[in-house]
């Protein structure tokens, strides 16, 4: 059980989030992140809040029994708070737990089974809409075969838990280092990931500087040449939504035409555009674009088909009517 005081919970939480954002294992406020208070309760972190700015006070107390917030609560907890909750039922040895959204676990989510990691099986729960019961559901049945303190979430992300921060970090690192191994075996080629988020190269920079001169106040833009990225356009017209955040952020598909999307192919510079309302957002919605490409790439190789696009445009309207201007607050 849990000796730790709750604000000293609170203090850890906010920085495993802030670290995990530092690293670029979540983008934006996608993600979440909670700590087991007592055998009824646990606190995770609320929805739409952007970590750089959460404070310890803004995490929510929420039931084990269901994962709903606990009465005189103000704030709004994640919508995957019952699958914190799911966790800590299952596993009462554990601790801390961390929804990720890092690059090779979320593109090695495609995969439906034959996955192992630190020598036992690698359970994949089956996709469903972020924050629905079915989806809380089908993680309830990846995580009761869940033997090595971690799960994935079907074209999603990474689910993974230990006893302290350092566990979880240390567990995250290692899974995305095993994905990354398997990424690399199935598609026969070496990792060419950006190093950090906010990396630029000087082609990318100037490629900006271009494309940017006249952008409406309010835009900004930055831009990727991802050889990922290049290689996929070289053979086709449109990179599909493989994730779902990569329907919410980036739009339900990218090509040359950036219509209602947040990304552009520029097929004479072989650049990306990527847009967002400040630089900072528009570098992860490039992070989600180079993630997206890495799952494409896995698709190829096992023949699987994209996100349905009904589902694309319903997650892309839902992301701009509601979470991107809770986010922007």
């Amino acid at each position: 059980m849990q000796t730790k005081s709750e604000n000293e919970l609170r203090q850890e939480i906010v920085r495993l989030a802030q670290d995990f954002l530092a690293r670029g294992l979540v983008v934006r406020s996608w993600g979440n992140f909670s700590a087991r208070l007592d055998a009824e309760s646990f606190l995770v972190t609320p929805s739409g809040l952007a970590y750089t700015a959460m404070q310890p006070d803004d995490l929510v107390r929420c039931s084990l029994a269901d994962g709903t917030k606990l009465p005189g609560e103000k704030g709004k907890p994640s919508s995957e708070a019952p699958m914190h909750a799911i966790l800590y039922r299952l596993f009462p040895e554990a601790q801390m737990a961390a929804h990720t959204h890092q690059v090779y676990a979320s593109a090695l989510s495609l995969v439906p089974d034959g996955l192992s990691f630190s020598g036992s099986p690698l359970p994949v729960g089956s996709y469903a809409l972020p924050g629905s019961k079915r989806l809380h559901k089908n993680m309830e049945e990846a995580l009761s075969r869940a033997q090595a303190s971690a799960a994935l979430m079907g074209r999603h992300g990474a689910f993974v838990f230990g006893c302290s921060p350092a566990e979880v970090s240390e567990r995250a690192d290692a899974l995305e280092k095993s994905c990354l191994g398997l990424w690399e075996k199935m598609t026969g080629r070496k990792n060419s990931h950006r190093r950090a988020i906010d990396a630029h190269s000087p082609e990318e920079e100037a490629l900006a500087a271009r494309f940017g001169a006249n952008l409406p106040a309010g835009e900004s833009l930055c831009v990727s040449l991802d050889p990922e990225l290049q290689r996929l356009f070289s053979r086709t017209k449109m990179l599909e939504a493989w994730l779902d955040d990569f329907a919410q952020i980036c739009g339900q598909h990218v090509g040359s035409l950036r219509k209602s999307n947040s990304v552009r192919y520029d097929r004479e510079t072989q650049a990306a555009l990527c847009f967002g309302q400040n630089p900072g957002d528009a570098e992860n919605v490039r992070a989600v674009l180079e993630k997206n490409v890495r799952a494409a790439a896995l698709a190829e190789v096992c023949d699987l088909k994209p996100l349905p696009l009904w589902e694309c445009r319903l997650m892309r309207f839902v992301y701009l009517k509601k979470y991107s201007r809770q986010y922007s607050k």
